[in-house]
């Protein structure tokens, strides 16, 4: 969802990182805690603060981060972002199923990539030297949970478990930042067939009285998959 809200709504001008003050804070970190940092941060930003979560370790550094190399918020940065103003964006958005079939198909999704060989991939890419779980890669949903079981830090139950209620968290995050949109045409998929969602973006967009060329190219790929004509 961040690269989408970064397509839409632009990019704030933020520094570059600087690894020895990455490496300070992560030190100070594990002296006395994220949840301290976050408590450090709140004084320093509380707009920002407010929306990071004490336990995201990766924003808190990064918004820590930017006001050591800058000593402006990144707040007050942030809302200084350039708008891509090239583009006029219309966002379709899938209507939400319940959430105990979101769940149950999160769940399922993965056991699937368990059974597929999630866990061997992690493996693989724990045996490169310059990659460790403090990589932000690996922090990711999924590969922290399964890194933690090969690391004999919990069992594989434990570690399932685990990424399916993350990945429940962030499903949610997603819905509701999607919902809080402005100006979002609602899809229900559930009672349509692919190509009759087509047809709907098709009417919807007024496909050739409207559009710009770039927004005409990039639709008309996927109306070439069916028999839908202007």
């Amino acid at each position: 969802m961040l690269y989408f809200h970064s397509l839409i709504n632009g990019i704030a001008d933020l520094p570059k990182s600087d690894k020895k003050i990455r490496a300070d804070i992560e030190e100070e970190a594990e002296d006395i805690g994220w949840k301290k940092m976050h408590l450090k941060l709140k004084n320093i930003d509380p707009t920002a603060a407010e929306k990071i979560n004490c336990n995201d370790k990766q924003r808190i550094q990064r918004a820590l981060e930017v006001y050591e190399i800058t000593g402006k918020k990144i707040s007050e940065l942030q809302a200084k972002k350039k708008n891509n103003r090239e583009f006029d964006f219309k966002v379709f958005v899938k209507n939400q199923i319940t959430r105990e079939d979101l769940y149950n198909k999160i769940n399922q999704r993965f056991i699937k990539m368990i059974n597929n060989g999630f866990v061997d991939e992690v493996s693989e890419l724990m045996k490169r030297k310059k990659l460790t779980a403090r990589h932000p890669s690996m922090r990711s949903v999924g590969y922290r949970q399964i890194w933690q079981y090969l690391d004999n830090e919990i069992s594989l139950e434990k570690a399932t478990d685990l990424a399916q209620i993350a990945t429940r968290q962030l499903a949610k995050r997603q819905y509701t930042w999607l919902n809080n949109m402005e100006n979002i045409t609602k899809i229900d998929s559930q009672n349509n067939s692919f190509l009759s969602i087509l047809r709907f973006l098709h009417s919807s967009l007024n496909f050739f009285n409207s559009l710009p060329i770039r927004e005409i190219f990039l639709l008309s790929a996927f109306l070439s998959f069916g028999t839908i004509k202007p």
